[in-house]
């Protein structure tokens, strides 16, 4: 059985992981202002889980 990763699902899970790390740590702060703690844990928490989301979507059985 041989495996393909498509780029666009790759791409699309990087980007979400990258911006739910970038919540976490506290940069993106600096950019989009959170009205509390609670909204900025709820953006992190489905930026993951879409970046979850994303990269178990992203493998696929090949044709061949």
């Amino acid at each position: 059985m041989k495996i393909t990763l498509p780029i666009a699902q790759r791409i699309g899970s990087v980007i979400a992981f990258a911006i739910a790390y970038s919540i976490s740590i506290g940069a993106a702060q600096d950019v989009i202002p959170f009205a509390g703690a609670a909204n900025e844990v709820g953006t992190m928490l489905i930026s993951f889980m879409l970046g979850a989301a994303l990269l178990i979507a992203s493998f696929e059985k090949s044709k061949n």
